[in-house]
């Protein structure tokens, strides 16, 4: 389980990787047990090694609202509400038509009402609520979550370089490159890294 969240009762939400699928849960936090568990879609063909590869639901966060928000194994973005003990899909907004076939890593908002996402390909895009979509390819494996800074920037690392994004044309385009620092790289993944950078 990749990320591990609290709800406002102070239990325990998390999606794990399955074998053969994702599974958001609810957790109690002190015996551990499941309160509520939804199955997400299953896992791809061309998944990779379980164990390493959290996309599809690994890197998620709560909203406000007590929402989990996450991406599934199929290019989609759900919302999915905590309500008592149990959970409901409220929101789906497909990123297939930005990303093609690529493998959501990770999902962040920003303060701007963005949901922002990353690709293990090296797709970065942000979506609203209202259904826009927008990306860009940096053409750089990423492996791993993102951060997000209060007053603009979102940070994410890849393969072969840092970046810092913003949304382009005065915060309704593509996402615009601020900087990008390199750094070196064997190209060896190392004992417990998910990828070689």
């Amino acid at each position: 389980c990749g990320s591990v969240a609290f709800d406002s009762d102070g239990r325990i939400v998390t999606v794990c990787v399955g074998l053969d699928r994702p599974v958001l849960a609810i957790l109690d936090p002190v015996t551990l047990e499941t309160i509520a568990a939804m199955p997400l879609p299953p896992r791809r063909a061309d998944g990779g090694n379980p164990f390493t590869d959290f996309s599809g639901g690994g890197y998620f966060y709560l909203d406000h609202k007590d929402r989990a928000v996450l991406p599934t194994t199929e290019g989609h973005l759900y919302t999915v509400a905590v309500r008592g003990d149990s959970l409901e899909l409220v929101s789906d907004i497909d990123l297939t038509p930005e990303i093609g076939n690529g493998k959501v890593i990770s999902v962040l908002p920003d303060w701007k009402n963005r949901i922002w996402f990353a690709t293990k390909d090296g797709v970065v895009g942000w979506t609203d609520r209202r259904g826009t979509i927008v990306s860009r390819d940096v053409g750089e494996v990423i492996s791993n979550s993102f951060a997000v800074g209060q007053g603009a920037g979102v940070f994410i690392v890849t393969d072969a370089a840092m970046y810092r994004f913003e949304a382009g044309a005065g915060g309704s385009g593509e996402p615009e490159i601020v900087w990008r620092k390199a750094y070196p790289n064997t190209g060896t993944k190392k004992p417990g890294q998910t990828s070689e950078g």
